[in-house]
């Protein structure tokens, strides 16, 4: 699918990092219900080398966190229900999640 993101560069760039989030409605448990992808070089941002990150690499890590498993680590999951859906052991949750995302794709 094709989706639609918008970086916005704060006038502290490379000290500060961007603002990052899907325009697209997204449904991922690393994807808050806003848009706003969880990238652990962002989060880091101010305590390494990771403000050394071309607009490449956030890129990448974008692409990665779509065509990747959601990290199991509950403290990237910024949507609780996509989640809650997406590791659950119910089949029935499981189709749930594979039928939310489809949405979003379409």
């Amino acid at each position: 699918g094709m989706f639609q993101v918008e970086f916005v560069f704060p006038p502290t760039f490379p000290e500060a990092p961007p603002f990052v989030r899907f325009v697209t409605p997204m449904f991922h448990p690393q994807i808050s219900p806003q848009g706003v992808p969880f990238i652990r070089q962002l989060v880091v941002w101010h305590c390494c080398e990771a403000r050394e990150l071309t607009l490449h690499a956030l890129l990448s890590a974008l692409v990665r966190l779509l065509s990747a498993d959601p990290s199991p680590e509950p403290a990237t999951h910024l949507n609780p229900e996509a989640a809650q859906l997406h590791f659950s052991q119910s089949d029935e949750e499981k189709k749930e999640y594979k039928r939310r995302v489809k949405r979003c794709v379409q």
